[in-house]
């Protein structure tokens, strides 16, 4: 006779095999989807960092540069000074206003306002935006569900009498700035975020079949096992109800030393799926750092090369008219300077991508030279100390991670501690190495924060973990309100 629906669910309920089997299918399935969780999130954290920087950086250069056109009333020039914006990759269009708002110039109506909804919200957020602008004197930016939208505000320079002197040398008094509009640029993410969109469908597909061929692996082993164990528990329950014979005691002996052994293999086909797992993770982990070095030479090569022609269009801009006042030319000078330190950015987040230091001088030098640099750009004193890690012939997988560790810790301390001291010490001890990270800032409540960091997907610490936990290795984090921070890293080679 067939059986029934309930029936069948009776069975796979009371089944040790089917029990087995969907207990290590869900820790498995659990473990990768956080995994690439963290993956992705990563990720999506550089390429907006990426986008805001470019943005805060053209937004500024794009206020520089149109502001005699904006004084002076002057579509023309403001039009041919916005071209080397309009001309970025990622621009999908700019607006300028005047100081009142009200729009002077817009290429945004031909590629489309990315403001989603009626007129009315658009109109309210261009206010609420100027406002802001308005307030804060500074730029400020909006994220779009494909998009960022940047604000910046247009200054010209006054005398105390509230005279401008943009064509004329102040007279007395200090000069001052004084507000005569705004310009907006709307990014695009799509360009950027492509590269690694598709390296996320990569890992995505990678882990989804890892996933299917565990699976399967997992259902033979586990039936494997418990066949002979389904058995014994079938003649036990035979036992209870008086129908198995005297002898059968013998073979039930036998049968419990054979599934003892069969555990054993079982224990070990586990350990092999476990190995696996993190050979997997630290070949994701490999692509991720190739695909960051691929955007760092892309970054060096392209987008600095390009800002680099925009300077020097600029320094060149005037050759050939008879006279140029002195003022004009102060301001391309300082249009040049802002085009500089835009190239200086842009090669700084290449250097954060993939530090060359690490390749070319090796690990000491690497943090040494980091934790330098750091300490010189938020004003804290670097206590750095090192030993027995030049002798060492290093994987360079253990390298960047190490590195990653540290680039993750002092962003930390720049966002949350406020310190004034930082020590660093990276020691290598037989068989381990050590990386203690120590600062002096206000601290924190470890168990009650890092509950809190990861319920707002705050995952700097967690990554930290889960990169020491992938090469075997010790992570500990201590602090307490006003104590300071100290981090111990513990890696074996």
């Amino acid at each position: 006779m067939p059986f029934s629906g309930r029936k069948i669910i009776s069975r796979i309920k009371y089944s040790l095999s089917a029990q087995i089997f969907f207990s290590i299918v869900v820790a498995m399935t659990t473990l990768i989807v956080v995994f690439d969780f963290l993956i992705i999130q990563s990720q999506e954290k550089a390429i907006t960092s990426f986008i805001v920087e470019e943005g805060e950086a053209l937004s500024k250069l794009l206020a520089d540069t149109i502001e005699i056109g904006l004084y002076s009333e002057n579509t023309a020039i403001i039009k041919q000074s916005a071209a080397p914006v309009l001309n970025q990759p990622n621009v999908i269009g700019i607006e300028i206003f005047d100081g009142l708002g009200k729009l002077q110039f817009s290429t945004l109506a031909s590629s489309g306002d990315k403001i989603s909804g009626p007129e009315s919200s658009k109109s309210k957020h261009r206010a609420n935006a100027i406002a802001s602008v308005t307030e804060t004197q500074a730029p400020v930016y909006y994220q779009m569900q494909s998009s960022l939208d940047f604000w910046a505000p247009v200054h010209i320079a006054t005398n105390s009498s509230g005279e401008d002197i943009y064509f004329q040398s102040p007279t007395s008094g200090k000069a001052n700035n004084l507000l005569i509009g705004f310009v907006r640029i709307v990014l695009s993410k799509q360009k950027l975020s492509l590269g690694i969109k598709q390296l996320t469908g990569e890992n995505l597909f990678a882990l989804g079949v890892f996933l299917l061929l565990s699976t399967l692996v997992t259902f033979i082993v586990v039936r494997a096992v418990t066949r002979p164990l389904s058995g014994l528990v079938s003649m036990v329950r035979q036992q209870q109800r008086g129908k198995t014979r005297i002898n059968d005691i013998g073979f039930l002996t036998e049968t419990y030393t054979e599934q003892l052994l069969s555990l054993e293999k079982a224990f070990e086909k586990n350990k092999e799926l476990k190995e696996n797992l993190e050979d997997t993770t630290r070949e994701i982990i490999r692509v991720q750092e190739q695909e960051r070095r691929r955007i760092s030479f892309d970054l060096h090569d392209h987008i600095a090369q390009d800002l680099s022609s925009l300077r020097m269009n600029c320094e060149t801009f005037f050759d050939g008219w008879p006279e140029v006042p002195q003022n004009i030319l102060r301001r391309k000078d300082v249009i040049s300077l802002k085009v500089k330190e835009c190239i200086h950015s842009v090669r700084n987040l290449s250097y954060e991508l993939r530090p060359p230091d690490l390749d070319e001088l090796g690990l000491t030098e690497a943090f040494y030279q980091y934790c330098t640099e750091f300490a010189e750009e938020n004003g804290i004193e670097l206590h750095f100390q090192s030993a027995g890690i030049e002798n060492l012939d290093l994987d360079n997988s253990i390298e960047i991670n190490l590195y990653r560790i540290l680039q993750e810790a002092l962003n930390n301390i720049k966002a949350h501690a406020h310190a004034k001291n930082l020590a660093v010490k990276l020691i290598a001890s037989h068989p381990n190495i050590l990386l203690r990270i120590k600062d002096d800032g206000k601290g924190f409540d470890c168990q009650n924060r890092l509950k809190e960091a990861i319920l707002e997907r705050h995952m700097g610490v967690q990554i930290m973990r889960e990169r020491t936990t992938l090469f075997n290795g010790d992570f500990d984090i201590r602090s307490l309100p006003g104590r300071g921070t100290k981090v111990f890293i513990k890696i074996p080679y």
